[in-house]
């Protein structure tokens, strides 16, 4: 019977050697395997909201403070006018670009001359303050403010003056540009206001008062962040 076995494959011839390596100077030859060094990483230049946060402010305001009494011996009295207002904010940044921390805010007002609402009037706020950034690279940003405020106002009517402790409130929006690495300017506009009762002494007894006070106010603002 044939043998049908499979014959063994055919041996595959070697490679024919290759040219020999050029000597080196240490008389054999050397294979190079250095990796260069990485090329440094480019500085950043996109400027952020973030870290430490001072913003100072001052601005002009319209502003009014109505005063009501519980007693018919003093009349009820209102005073408004122009003004001017100073802010400080000093926090730091939480998540993001959400800055808080503590602020004190000061509005003064009236100044003028006759009328039903003559007089001056100031409103004096310390509290807490939240400020954000809905992108970390941009001016855009929201914020408000609450805490305790001192409420006082002088009538030029002749009225009994005013002075007492409150809640004190604002909200703001506006924008900053940068100027410089971490600074920024800007305008702002702020709506605030704040409630505060007192009393004064009339007669031998206390008459109990009360204000309520607004303004709205235009800010020029310079804020590191």
């Amino acid at each position: 019977m044939p043998d049908v076995s499979p014959s063994a494959p055919a041996p595959v011839p070697a490679p024919a050697p290759g040219p020999p390596l050029a000597p080196t100077p240490l008389g054999k030859p050397v294979i190079d395997i250095k990796v260069p060094e990485p090329e440094p990483a480019p500085p950043r230049t996109l400027r952020m909201h973030e870290g430490f946060y001072l913003r100072l402010s001052a601005g002009g305001l319209w502003g009014g403070t109505s005063v009501a009494s519980d007693s018919p011996s003093h009349p009820n009295y209102t005073v408004d006018g122009w003004g001017f207002s100073f802010d400080g904010m000093v926090g730091g940044t939480v998540s993001g670009s959400l800055a808080v921390g503590g602020a004190i805010s000061g509005q003064g007002f009236g100044f003028g001359g006759g009328g039903s609402g003559s007089g001056t009037a100031g409103l004096l706020t310390l509290g807490a303050f939240v400020d954000g950034f809905p992108m970390p690279n941009d001016g855009l940003h929201l914020g408000g403010m609450v805490g305790l405020s001192r409420s006082s106002t002088s009538s030029h009517l002749g009225y009994e003056g005013f002075t007492g402790w409150g809640p004190g409130m604002a909200m703001w929006f506006g924008y900053d540009g940068w100027v410089a690495d971490d600074w920024s300017m800007g305008g702002m506009l702020k709506l605030s206001g704040g409630l505060a009762w007192g009393t004064s002494d009339q007669s031998g007894h206390d008459v109990g008062l009360s204000a309520s006070t607004y303004q709205i106010t235009l800010l020029f603002s310079v804020l590191y962040h």
